[in-house]
């Protein structure tokens, strides 16, 4: 393989990740789960174009993404726009912050809610637009209308619920209840034509390199080449992949192997810098708004997959403590917030634990986040907080303590909502200092 040749695989290993984790998620959530009940009810897994909802919050059996909020119930759908146009209905969720998340193959996603639409949304018409180069969300004087470029689509709906009332979390499932999907016409079941190609079964005993490749090229079936930039074609093609074939197949698997493997170690590495540093939280303030950086949108696919828009969340990262050493629960720490410098969000902030590979932490008191719907927490009396993150237990009592694990720990600070002074980067979360 050329050298010009092996530089395009590797590209494309940065371009195509979050379309190949797109078809993974998408394959897992709409397996039939298999999961004991209690299990199950932690999961928004459900078949293909129906909506599955979250009973129970996520706790660290719950391994299906990294990085699980334990603030909302989510109701998730994933949806073959093939199969004909949708309409979603949703209730009236009166001053309760939801969200619903439209996702698209390439990681990228609108997100509408509380924050744009008040408490009721109306009905949103889904479309599969295949001119389009890119997805868009339109409100009308009856509802929303979305044009979508993507032939399958993933809808989350984020709902928030007070872990600690059995009350509100009944009044939640409720409303999930009565999340709706209909279709609007049968014109497409009526010619398959129209429904486009079927991924084909992964050659047996292919390496990565080439599973990775057949995959990205089960994606390319389902993309307009409207949304395909000039560069990336220029980088199909130096693979010598034609429109309907697989990219790769020229390659020697070894070859294929060495650049997936190249590939995924730069997105790896790109992930520490995923945004701007402030007292040693990672925060990436563009969200979503990837513009044409693969490696931010590779970076956030592996480590934050569908994230929201920074306007309706950021979520500020920390590996590091006051003096950069990695975070580890061996020791402990405190995080201060002083008299009026509290995440100033609209709707609500969380901080919450996570093993170094991103899942939630196991404890004796089954606590995974705090934030300022913990009626637990206990103020200075100038209104300051202190959060104490260790992995035993404080001598002072569970209070104010997030538990961590016996090693490695990141956090993740959720804020729902941030306000222009969090968005232009005038309030940044404090230093974790070590005690």
């Amino acid at each position: 393989m050329s050298s010009d040749a092996a530089g395009a695989y590797e590209s494309l290993v940065i371009w195509g990740y979050p379309l190949v984790r797109f078809l993974e998620l998408r394959e897992k959530m709409t397996q039939a789960p298999v999961e004991t009940d209690r299990a199950a009810a932690r999961s928004a897994a459900a078949s293909l174009g129906r909506f599955g909802h979250q009973k129970l919050l996520s706790d660290p059996s719950y391994r299906v993404g990294v990085a699980p909020n334990v603030d909302t119930l989510y109701s998730v759908a994933w949806v073959d726009l093939a199969d004909g146009d949708l309409v979603l209905d949703t209730p009236d969720f009166d001053d309760r912050y939801y969200a619903f998340q439209f996702g698209y193959f390439d990681t990228s996603c609108h997100t509408v809610g509380q924050r744009t639409h008040g408490g009721s949304l109306g009905p949103v018409t889904i479309r599969w637009c295949q001119t389009a180069a890119e997805s868009r969300v339109d409100t009308t004087g009856t509802g929303i209308e979305l044009s979508c470029n993507s032939r399958f689509l993933m809808i989350a709906g984020r709902i928030m619920v007070d872990s600690a009332s059995a009350d509100d979390m009944s009044r939640v499932h409720a409303l999930q209840e009565e999340i709706g999907l209909t279709r609007i016409s049968e014109v497409y079941d009526a010619n398959p034509a129209l429904r486009g190609g079927s991924p084909e079964a992964l050659e047996a005993g292919a390496g990565p390199g080439r599973r990775f490749f057949d995959t990205l090229s089960q994606m390319l079936s389902d993309i307009p080449d409207r949304a395909l930039d000039p560069g990336t074609t220029d980088l199909l093609r130096a693979a010598g992949w034609q429109p309907g074939g697989a990219i790769g197949r020229g390659a020697a698997d070894s070859e294929l192997d060495d650049a997936v493997a190249r590939g995924l170690a730069a997105i790896r590495r790109g992930i520490a810098a995923v945004g701007d540093v402030r007292n040693g939280w990672m925060i990436n303030y563009r969200g979503v708004d990837f513009g044409s950086d693969w490696l931010l949108r590779a970076s956030v696919a592996m480590a934050q997959i569908y994230i929201n828009p920074a306007e309706e969340a950021l979520y500020p990262v920390l590996e590091r403590d006051a003096v950069g050493d990695a975070l580890d629960g061996r020791h402990v720490y405190r995080l201060h917030f002083p008299h009026g410098e509290l995440p100033p969000v609209e709707f609500f902030w969380s901080l919450t634990m996570y093993h170094a590979e991103g899942f939630l932490v196991e404890n004796a008191i089954s606590r995974y986040a705090i934030g300022d719907r913990s009626e637990y927490l206990r103020y200075g009396s100038d209104g300051s907080l202190d959060v104490v993150i260790s992995h035993d237990q404080p001598a002072r009592g569970q209070g104010n303590w997030l538990p961590a694990p016996p090693g490695e720990f990141r956090l993740m600070l959720r804020l729902y909502g941030p306000t222009p002074s969090v968005l232009q980067g005038q309030w940044r979360p404090p230093a974790l200092v070590r005690l």
